[in-house]
């Protein structure tokens, strides 16, 4: 009987350990997102602040047809600006995410027992 409960133990150590691994990696690939996400949403202010200075391809009342409009600009604009809100909605998302994961050293119980 003895024998039996120290297999499952055991089996429930390894199994703890793989979670722990699982959950490890898991993290490691979140905070890559997050720095990707946070690069990625500086680009986007850069961009912004370049978009925001006047622009010589503004179509102009006097300019021939062939330059974009002013509407068409702000379209892209405000598709740029909505997709930069969605990164970093997500990205505070994937922080707080994080931040509320337990201390790694609280999800391990191998050799605690």
């Amino acid at each position: 009987m003895a024998a039996l409960t120290n297999a499952a133990d055991a089996a429930v150590e390894d199994e703890v350990e793989l979670l722990g691994a699982a959950l490890a990696g898991t993290e490691a690939l979140l905070d890559r997102t997050i720095a990707q996400a946070l690069e990625e949403a500086d680009q986007d202010r850069a961009r912004e602040q370049r978009v925001d200075e006047p622009s010589p391809a503004e179509k102009q009342p006097d300019e021939p047809p062939s330059q974009p409009s002013r509407a068409l600009l702000h379209n892209v604009q405000a598709s740029h600006d909505a997709a930069a809100r969605h990164r970093e909605d997500a990205l505070q998302k994937a922080v707080a995410f994080r931040d509320d994961a337990p201390p790694k050293a609280a999800r391990s119980t191998r050799g605690k027992t």
